[in-house]
C-alpha cells in the first residue's frame, strides 16, 4: 500500500520512511563555515544547499 496519496497510514508510512536512502555522501563530513567554525552537513539534510569552492594559495 502506497502510504501518501491515502493519507497517513501509520504502519505503512513506517515502512516507507524506513526505505528511504541514507543520505549522500557529501553529507557526511564536516566544513569550515565562513568564520572558521566547523559545521556538520548533515544538518543540511534535504535542504537546497550552494557549496562555493574558493580555492586559492
Amino acid at each position: 500500500m502506497d502510504c501518501w496519496p491515502s493519507g497517513w497510514h501509520f504502519p505503512e508510512c513506517w515502512r516507507c520512511l524506513a526505505k528511504r536512502p541514507s543520505p549522500p555522501a557529501s553529507l557526511k563530513f564536516k566544513m569550515k563555515s565562513i568564520d572558521g567554525k566547523p559545521v556538520d552537513m548533515k544538518k543540511y539534510n534535504g535542504r537546497v544547499m550552494l557549496v562555493v569552492n574558493l580555492a586559492s594559495q
